[in-house]
């Protein structure tokens, strides 16, 4: 069925609706921003809904994959309006105020009803999706800046208008939606446009659901008013005998009279947390324009605190982790990668949320090399007592612009501390070396005390950067080579406080929450994960997890953390190649080689057990054949010779049958005092990561496959 509007060209729509939320780097792109044609105002709701519904039905289907969530979208988003049409009557895109309503809708459905399964993480990174899944997988707001400039034709001045929202928002989430899609084609932003442009057309010659009638419309709208305004008497009279006493005394955030309800967290890049307050509560931060916390006593309603400022501290930087360590506040303001210049990032540390003590790190500008974009990222953070210690890691990414090329006309990428090769698809290469021989990238590691300035100093030798904790007497982290945990009062006098059993990916350390609490080391050893206290001043208890689960069954790090009531552990046993898709993932150990492929893509990695050195193939190449029966032959462009063959049997070996008989996939272990463990939650959906708070008396699970706001798991359930 065909609908036209005025604003823009024939509309039709899809029956389906995909709620991934990935993210890409934005390039330099925008549409031109004229004026859109002014349109007398409709003189009430009835004619505004004769004009309008097709396209807001239209609109929301094209964003959607759902045809559920659609329904429930259109439903919503026109109910709404009946509601609000006095503020409408006059809106400069009334139109486009409903579907924007509609996509908020549509946007807490998905999150909060995620199918497990959806493939999350291939972001800007790897390479190799068709165009419908990279449309499919963009987030839902920057699906629909994509319909409204390239299918309704609406200008980004219009379509900011109609959506509330900054003009920079509409642009920075096309700009985004056209990046990435733009990074899985291999194609630069003029060829992806018009490849849009058809891809929606061909989305709308598919049938749309039907409108609601507008006499449903009105009555819904009539009876919502009435059940929101006794709604919101009640939650404003509950919240302030219970918000009030949540967050009025000690360290706790002040809130005002009346506290204001507010959308708590989701699994969108915009929040970081929740984290414990340490006296029982969660606090979360939204980056969303200015820093908004909000906070919850149980992770079920969330109210507003209070709100940040961060961008006036530098207009090029945003925040980039919010944390609670060592009793503290901490929050990382960086440049994103988008930028060429480099801005040493800046660390703010808080007791309350409110007055914050920011400090820029004196890290010297990465060096220069030519062919090369280097900069310096915080990996870590941690606080105890008067101090802070913050970890910084250098990166070095091909500076596709200065040798005038395309990320897809790369083939092979051979990356060495000392060396990189990239070599491109027609024959030629670039070699890239540091003049004196050090490596290209690094860590430095930097500590401040008090309200002084960041000064570099020195950890012990093999430090896992992105290990570092803090607690009330001190600060742990782990060496790389053996496993053992360093401690220190001051973070610049180390002392080594265990010897680990064996070497292994998986030795944990969470600094505790209250006074004299150490901090608690995992890890697993010959009889099963083991935990165990420790403090500058000498070993505590120790404890035994019931966990049955080999180290080799969890792909990723788990997750541990601390908080009035005790410690939570999050393990998950999800491996890449369980996700479905056209393109299967999978990871084979050949030789010195282990080979892997992650899901939906078209590159194959090689990284060698003996040496440094890591090989990214772009299959189909010369240097990346598949053979008939699907053998994966991979050629060292740097001597032509057979670098490794991995066969379709090497393949479905690799694949693991599920652990035992158990279906779990996730679970949450829990323990009051780092030494008994019990099991309080498991999944048997696939999460592919995952992390935890822990309050007075409930554990929150969020960032999983499993749904897009926190999980709360009752502690005395």
């Amino acid at each position: 069925m065909k609908l036209a509007d005025e604003d823009g060209p024939g509309l039709d729509t899809a029956d389906s609706c995909i709620g991934a939320r990935l993210e890409a780097v934005a390039f330099d792109i925008s549409l031109d921003a004229s004026p859109q044609p002014v349109e007398p105002a409709p003189a009430d709701f009835e004619e505004f809904y004769t004009a309008k519904v097709d396209v807001v039905v239209a609109a929301l289907t094209l964003s959607c994959a759902d045809s559920e969530v659609t329904d429930a979208a259109v439903t919503a988003a026109l109910t709404k309006s009946s509601q609000r049409w006095n503020h409408l009557v006059n809106h400069p895109n009334p139109a486009g105020w409903v579907v924007q309503a509609g996509l908020a809708h549509a946007e807490k459905a998905l999150r909060d009803h995620a199918p497990a399964g959806i493939n999350r993480a291939t972001g800007g990174y790897e390479r190799g999706l068709s165009l419908d899944l990279a449309f499919a997988t963009l987030p839902l707001l920057q699906r629909a800046a994509l319909i409204t400039g390239y299918y309704l034709e609406w200008s980004d001045a219009f379509t900011a208008a109609g959506f509330e929202t900054p003009l920079s928002t509409v642009r920075t989430r096309r700009e985004r939606a056209i990046s990435f899609i733009g990074h899985h084609l291999r194609l630069d932003e003029a060829e992806v446009i018009p490849l849009v442009r058809s891809h929606l057309q061909e989305l709308s010659e598919r049938d749309q659901p039907a409108p609601p009638a507008m006499a449903v419309v009105r009555r819904s709208g009539r009876r919502r008013t009435v059940a929101n305004r006794i709604a919101a008497g009640l939650a404003v009279a509950t919240l302030i005998v219970t918000g009030g006493a949540l967050f009025q005394a000690g360290d706790r955030v002040q809130v005002a009279a009346t506290p204001e309800v507010v959308e708590g967290p989701s699994t969108s890049a915009k929040w970081f947390g929740p984290v414990s307050d340490g006296q029982g509560a969660f606090v979360a931060l939204n980056t969303s324009g200015a820093s908004r916390f909000v906070g919850s006593k149980d992770g079920t309603e969330w109210i507003k605190l209070t709100t940040w400022n961060s961008r006036a501290i530098d207009l090029r930087a945003d925040v980039s982790s919010f944390e609670r360590t060592g009793g503290r506040y901490v929050t990382v303001i960086e440049t994103p990668s988008r930028y060429d210049a480099f801005v040493p990032p800046f660390v703010a540390t808080s007791d309350d949320l409110r007055n914050w003590n920011v400090r820029q790190t004196d890290v010297g500008e990465p060096r220069r090399v030519e062919g090369l974009r280097s900069r310096f990222d915080v990996v870590a953070n941690a606080a105890s007592g008067g101090h802070v210690l913050v970890a910084l890691e250098g990166s070095d990414q091909l500076d596709y612009r200065s040798f005038d090329l395309r990320a897809d006309q790369v083939c092979v990428e051979s990356v060495t501390p000392l060396r990189r090769e990239y070599f491109l698809c027609d024959g030629k290469t670039i070699v890239i070396a540091t003049p004196d021989g050090d490596e290209l990238a690094g860590t430095t590691y930097f500590r401040s005390t008090g309200t002084g300035p960041f000064v570099e100093i020195q950890l012990p030798v093999d430090a896992v950067a992105r290990s570092i904790v803090g607690f009330a007497g001190g600060f742990a982290v782990v060496d790389s080579n053996l496993g053992h945990v360093w401690v220190s009062t001051d973070g610049e006098a180390w002392q080594r406080a265990t010897s680990s059993a064996t070497a292994n990916r998986f030795v944990l350390i969470e600094g505790g929450d209250s006074e004299g609490s150490g901090a608690l080391v995992i890890e697993p050893d010959a009889t099963g994960w083991r935990s165990q206290v420790v403090s500058p001043s000498g070993l505590g208890a120790a404890g035994s997890i019931p966990l049955k689960v080999e180290p080799a069954g969890v792909w990723s790090q788990p997750d541990l953390a601390s908080g009035p009531a005790g410690w939570a552990l999050f393990v998950t046993t999800s491996r890449p190649w369980e996700r479905t898709g056209s393109i299967p993932g999978w990871a084979v150990v050949a030789g010195e080689w282990i080979v892997s492929q992650l899901p939906e893509t078209a590159t194959i990695t090689a990284q060698s057990t003996e040496s440094s050195t890591t090989l990214r193939f772009v299959t189909d190449s010369e240097w990346a054949q598949v053979d008939d029966d699907g053998t994966i032959v991979l050629v060292d462009p740097r001597t032509g010779s057979v670098l490794v063959e991995v066969t379709q049997e090497d393949i479905d070996q690799a694949r693991p049958e599920s652990l035992g008989t158990s279906r779990v996939k996730a679970q949450v272990l829990f323990s009051p005092d780092g030494v008994s463990w019990r099991s309080v939650w498991t999944s048997t959906e696939d999460a592919w990561s995952g992390s935890v708070a822990v309050g007075d008396n409930e554990v929150l699970v969020s960032g999983t496959q499993l749904t897009g706001g926190p999980i709360t798991i009752q502690l005395d359930g």
